[in-house]
């Protein structure tokens, strides 16, 4: 097995190689897993690489502030793309809107400039993008059935295409070509910033800082989860410095909760029950909850966390949720051991 520097540098060998990536996280995201992605997929862009986000919902609203947000994919697509280059240096864009001939022939895109001198014929650049990524970049999934239908629907392409698997969890099954794992850190986006570091210091812009700061946050749960090391606090520290809008990843994390959601967790909350002997807590949430508050499934992300922080020596949450088919999904977080791990 390679170690942590070996294997970054593999990384970094396998970027310089590739052009088109695809970034995926497991199905039901983390806010570690949302942030990390989010961070990956800023740093490429800036890197002149293709870039496509994905994961399998549901998605918080929770780092929608965060840039690339809404770029995020459920599905990896995979067509033939003819892409149209505008080069922007010349007069930022103000609007851009789309419409057809009245014979139907001719897609007519109008990019109108902030600046009078606008754009010219030598602006533009046509091209055609292949439907095939050259490099999968997996990231906080501890295996590809994690990915759920991510991976589901494209087993083929995991297979053709080197694989970077990125994690902090213990139980990672070490999939990939590459497999930069560290299990000391707290987050999978504390193992991202050295990472994205080497690859250059200056790529990690105020977005991207921001992202990487919201993961650890998430991760630490506010720096207040026993594994919370020095290090995770200096690289935080540092994360800060680069421009990362502590206060805003703070707010959006922890102080977020809609009147909806909190109707939600005060019915599952409601039933938890919690064995000494096993330090394990338990709870269920049925599709009647969700209809009599309001919520979607997305609304209960971060309750076992929550439920965690609040009960004294958890060491496992398992939180029974019914599915719209009727079907019982549980998700089993660990505290204890592998304080990252988590299993649905």
């Amino acid at each position: 097995m390679l170690s942590l520097q070996e294997s970054s540098a593999a990384f970094r060998d396998l970027l310089a190689q590739s052009q088109d990536v695809l970034v995926v996280t497991r199905e039901h995201p983390t806010d570690d897993s949302i942030g990390s992605l989010l961070a990956m997929g800023l740093v490429l862009e800036r890197l002149g690489k293709e870039v496509t986000l994905v994961t399998h919902g549901p998605i918080t609203s929770t780092l929608s502030f965060v840039s690339g947000h809404n770029q995020i994919l459920p599905t990896v697509e995979r067509r033939n793309q003819f892409v149209i280059s505008l080069d922007t240096s010349a007069a930022n864009v103000a609007d851009v809107s789309y419409d057809f001939t009245n014979d139907g022939k001719y897609l007519r895109i109008c990019v109108t400039p902030e600046e009078e001198m606008g754009y010219s014929e030598e602006h533009v650049r046509c091209s055609m993008r292949a439907g095939t990524h050259d490099l999968v970049i997996v990231l906080d999934t501890p295996d590809f059935e994690s990915l759920g239908p991510a991976y589901e629907s494209s087993r083929e392409l995991f297979v053709s295409v080197p694989v970077v698997n990125i994690d902090a969890h213990r139980s990672n099954a070490l999939y990939g070509e590459v497999n930069v794992v560290d299990v000391g850190a707290t987050s999978t986006a504390e193992v991202l910033v050295p990472l994205l570091e080497s690859l250059g210091e200056e790529l990690i812009d105020s977005n991207v800082a921001t992202a990487l700061l919201a993961g650890i946050v998430a991760g630490t749960r506010s720096f207040q989860r026993e594994v919370t090391s020095s290090r995770a606090f200096t690289i935080a520290a540092q994360l800060v410095a680069k421009g990362a809008d502590q206060q805003r990843v703070v707010r959006s994390l922890f102080k977020n909760r809609s009147l909806v959601g909190m109707k939600l967790w005060g019915r599952v909350f409601a039933r938890v029950e919690y064995d000494e002997t096993s330090r394990i807590a338990w709870t269920a949430a049925t599709r009647s909850d969700l209809e009599h508050s309001g919520a979607s499934p997305a609304d209960l992300e971060g309750m076992d966390e929550e439920l965690a922080m609040s009960l004294p020596n958890v060491g496992r949450t398992v939180l029974f949720a019914e599915e719209e088919d009727g079907q019982i999904r549980a998700r089993i977080t660990c505290f204890e051991g592998d304080p990252l791990a988590v299993s649905r």
